[in-house]
């Protein structure tokens, strides 16, 4: 689904990244690499193919769009260094031909020569790049001339679909002076967001962005 925002041509994917048409470029947040191998070390069995599918997943975009920059809202990695940053690493240097910019998270807490090897751009606040304000977790208030992206949230809408039956699905929610994305790491979980007047919330479900708010 494309919208325009800001005089700005939007692609918003049901991949859960937004095509940046006027600069060649993805957006998404909230990749997570390294949350199964936290849960295996806790003696949770997960499985090892997580990760294997969102590196998979942000290669189909890249071969799709050929983007010249990934922007990166936070918490691209979920805590210490293992096997799923060596396997990120590993996919890095095959597309070293992209710029990836990395906006800090609240868990991106390599030491910083970490993401330098792997050939990351890192801000450690936020990032603007006019008309558009890049950031981890959200502005409450920004201020009018700032349009500002974020995630961190991992937001999900529930939608009634059928006879005393819901289903929560990851969404992109729109709102005055800003754009909330969904997590891109398939194993993140959702919060549930409760729109309000005015909002818009595309919901991502078989394949598909659907208007639903």
């Amino acid at each position: 689904m494309k919208k325009i925002i800001r005089n700005q041509n939007l692609e918003f994917l049901p991949e859960r990244a937004i095509h940046w048409l006027e600069k060649n470029a993805l957006i998404l947040s909230d990749v997570h690499i390294g949350k199964a191998n936290f849960f295996r070390a806790e003696g949770i069995p997960i499985s090892n193919q997580i990760v294997l599918t969102d590196i998979e997943k942000l290669n189909f975009l890249i071969d799709r769009y050929n983007p010249d920059d990934i922007y990166i809202l936070g918490d691209l990695f979920h805590n210490h260094r293992n096997k799923e940053w060596d396997l990120f690493c590993e996919f890095r240097e095959s597309v070293s031909e992209i710029n990836f910019h990395l906006i800090i998270g609240n868990h991106d807490i390599f030491p910083m020569q970490y993401y330098l090897a792997a050939n990351i751009i890192v801000y450690e606040s936020q990032l603007e790049i006019k008309p558009f304000t890049f950031i981890h977790d959200e502005i409450p208030n920004p201020p009018n001339d700032c349009f500002q992206f974020s995630g961190h949230i991992h937001p999900g809408i529930t939608i009634n679909i059928g006879v005393r039956q819901n289903v929560t699905l990851p969404c992109y929610h729109i709102k005055v002076g800003k754009i909330l994305l969904p997590a891109f790491g398939r194993f993140t979980g959702l919060v549930k967001i409760v729109p309000s007047k005015g909002d818009c919330v595309l919901a991502i479900a078989e394949g598909k962005v659907l208007r639903v708010f």
